[in-house]
């Protein structure tokens, strides 16, 4: 179990725990992309992943509401509040490989 402070690093505690004063992942998600490539991503505490159309989702606890596109060329976009528009859902359910990963952040207080 990961303890965590109100300024959201993990607590010194389990840093000494894990032999490391720096914040580190404790969780690794697995998935294959779109060629089929086994791909990984380092998960920090408070989040959880998952594939939308072998896409990669990353669910943050912390706000404020946002959607953070990754493109395939490396460009990042912000969406305000929880909703995709036509453009990027298509790119999505189409497999296109445009859109390379999704970050949403729901805002959930206290977290």
């Amino acid at each position: 179990m990961c303890i965590r402070d109100r300024d959201r690093s993990v607590h010194a505690a389990q840093r000494r725990r894990l032999g490391t004063e720096k914040s580190v992942p404790l969780r690794t998600f697995h998935f294959y992309d779109l060629d089929g490539e086994e791909r990984s991503l380092d998960l920090d505490p408070g989040t959880m992943a998952f594939t939308t159309c072998q896409t990669p989702v990353v669910a943050h606890r912390s706000g404020p509401q946002r959607i953070e596109i990754t493109r395939a060329d490396g460009s990042r976009n912000i969406v305000e509040g929880l909703e995709l528009d036509a453009g990027i859902s298509a790119a999505i359910f189409e497999r296109s490989g445009a859109v390379q990963r999704l970050d949403v952040f729901f805002g959930f207080e206290g977290g």
